[in-house]
């Protein structure tokens, strides 16, 4: 905080293989590029009829997949651009162009309905996401991934993740790594 009251930041981009450096301390309210809106499309989990009759969960945060790729289809459509955050962050710093119509689509939590089912459609579409995981939940299925089968809310394993990060199509991020905490049953 400044005298002022005030707070300042800096902006750091870190991805798979490399990281950004930080932007200039940056006053809060302000931009060092001209201000402008980029939209965010959030979800969650991706399902197909084939998932729901083997017992995966249909939950409040879930779509089909096929409702994903009209979205997607839209999006090219329309002529939008997905980015990852780190394009975003590295064009504020004043390194690199992001296109007239960025859109940044994000992922929470890591389900395994996002390497399944999301992922090979960022691929069709050659669009990128920002998948924001839970790490104890990760790193439990990749201990035991065979009981991934037995639950309702599977979730992607480390070697999953690194398959889609190693595509440039999916930049992983860090939704907490114990703070949600669920009743497994």
């Amino acid at each position: 905080a400044s005298e002022n009251g005030g707070y300042y930041y800096k902006v750091l981009a870190v991805g798979a293989d490399s990281k950004t450096a930080e932007s200039e301390i940056v006053a809060e309210n302000t931009n060092a590029k001209e201000v402008f809106g980029v939209p965010v499309l959030m979800y969650h989990e991706f399902v197909t009829q084939e998932d729901l009759d083997s017992g995966i969960a249909f939950d409040e945060y879930a779509i089909y997949f096929h409702e994903f790729e009209h979205d997607l289809q839209w999006l090219q459509e329309n002529g939008y651009t997905t980015i990852a955050v780190r394009e975003l962050a590295q064009h504020l710093n004043g390194q690199g162009e992001i296109p007239e119509k960025p859109v940044i689509l994000t992922i929470d939590d890591g389900k395994l309905g996002v390497y399944k089912n999301a992922f090979p459609l960022l691929q069709k579409y050659n669009m990128k996401a920002v998948l924001a995981v839970i790490g104890t939940e990760i790193h439990a299925a990749s201990e035991n991934p065979e009981l991934r089968s037995e639950s309702p809310a599977p979730y992607c394993t480390w070697t999953e993740l690194a398959e889609m990060s190693a595509s440039g199509q999916v930049e992983i991020a860090s939704h907490s790594y114990g703070f949600h905490v669920y009743q497994h049953d």
